[in-house]
Formats: C-alpha cells, structure tokens, sequence
C-alpha cells in the first residue's frame, strides 16, 4: 500500500514537473512570437524609410535632368549666337 501511495505521489510529482515544462515552453513560444511581431514592425518602418527616400531621390534626379536640359539648352543659343533668348 505505501508503494502505491509513493508512487502515486510520485505520479504526481511528475505532472507537476511536466506541466511547469509545458508553461516555461509556452512562455518561451510567446517571447518569439512577440520579437518577431516586433522586428517585422521594425522592419516595416526600415522599409517604409527606405521607400520615401527612393523617392525623393528619384524627385531630386528628376529636378537635375530638367535643371541640366535647361542649361544645355541656353549653352546650344549661346553657341548659336543668340544671346537674347537664353534662361
């Protein structure tokens, strides 16, 4: 009777160890879950970063090409001889 009683208690014991397992292993699981969603929002803003200044270099190139067209134009009516008409 008192192996019984031991073992049973011993049962339980082991229940006790195996559930405080399975809680340590889901608040492990949750910690990684919860840095992840947190990278990804890191990344998301990393990107959304990167994306704005993409486009305002691409604005920025845009602005130049146009700058550069209007001078190589009044340098060609300046080589053409028309002083009077260039920008």
């Amino acid at each position: 009777m008192n192996e019984i009683t031991g073992l049973s208690g011993k049962v339980d014991e082991l229940n006790k160890i195996q559930r405080e397992e399975r809680e340590r292993v889901g608040n492990v699981t949750k910690n990684i879950i919860d840095k992840r969603k947190k990278n990804k929002s890191v990344n998301d803003m990393l990107l959304k970063e990167k994306s704005e200044q993409i486009a305002k270099l691409a604005m920025k190139r845009e602005l130049l090409l146009n700058e550069k067209r209007r001078i190589m134009q009044n340098l060609e009516k300046i080589k053409s001889g028309d002083l009077a008409n260039y920008r």
